[in-house]
């Protein structure tokens, strides 16, 4: 017996599952932020279907990062740096 070929995932399935990974990423950091003081100095600069992410005293590439930026958004990434 062969296994059957495996389907490529549609775009739209693709961006659906990327955006619930980066709406998870945000609450964890968002729980962190509220801590008294935010002593792990979180920020989130939320945009069209991604975020830029910053934990400025925590080394987890996951959480200082930007995500979910697509082609045509190139505008957006001078913001993200200030």
């Amino acid at each position: 017996m062969t296994a059957a070929p495996r389907l490529a995932p549609s775009l739209e399935l693709v961006h659906r599952v990327n955006e619930a990974s980066i709406a998870y990423t945000i609450t964890r950091l968002r729980v962190l932020e509220r801590l008294p003081g935010n002593p792990v100095g979180v920020a989130v600069r939320p945009f069209e279907g991604g975020a830029g992410l910053a934990a400025r005293d925590l080394p987890v590439p996951s959480f200082n990062c930007v995500l979910g930026l697509r082609a045509g958004q190139r505008n957006l990434i001078a913001p993200l740096t200030q």
